[in-house]
């Protein structure tokens, strides 16, 4: 997903946001920001998603946000 993420899109590389469900593991958070730090991403930045987000996302859900480059 992040891979395609970023081949689909120009992106502003400073700072990429995620989207976070509970039951999302931190092994999992380690890893994601790994993949992000291996496309050049400098920081990231963690929210919870709320009631709507959650309950069609499920458990452990994610989501990523960035901004485009012009």
């Amino acid at each position: 997903m992040i891979d395609k993420f970023f081949s689909r899109f120009e992106l502003d590389r400073e700072t990429i946001r995620l989207v976070k469900v509970h039951g999302l593991e931190k092994k999992d958070i380690i890893e994601i920001e790994t993949i992000l730090k291996e496309q050049g991403v400098t920081k990231t930045e963690w929210v919870d998603a709320g009631a709507v987000i959650s309950c069609h996302g499920g458990p452990g859900a994610v989501g990523l946000a960035g901004i485009e480059n012009k």
